[in-house]
């Protein structure tokens, strides 16, 4: 569980780090550069801008993967499966809206 709660924290501060850095370099968001993050977290509706991201279904994505290993020690099965989930697009600030 430490582990996890460590590399939850590094994505996270991945995330701000690239914000701060794209702004840094004179890349204001989104004027110049649009950014979009990947999983939802709550951090993303308190950063400047806003961060536009794609949620998606963390519990279920657990529950299968837990399953899946449990059928894999119990059942010595290791035949590759491509699961599929649905995920939103939740937009916010971080995206430019671009005029046709």
């Amino acid at each position: 569980m430490e582990w996890l709660l460590s590399q939850l924290t590094t994505y996270v501060y991945a995330k701000l780090a690239g914000i701060l850095l794209l702004c840094g370099l004179g890349l204001p968001i989104p004027e110049d550069i649009s950014l979009i993050g990947f999983d939802d977290l709550p951090f993303c509706e308190i950063t400047s801008p806003k961060l536009t991201t794609i949620r998606t279904v963390k519990k279920e994505l657990g529950q299968m993967a837990v399953e899946k290993i449990i059928d894999m020690v119990k059942n010595g099965d290791h035949i590759k499966t491509k699961i599929e989930f649905s995920t939103t697009f939740i937009e916010r600030d971080s995206v430019k809206e671009l005029v046709h």
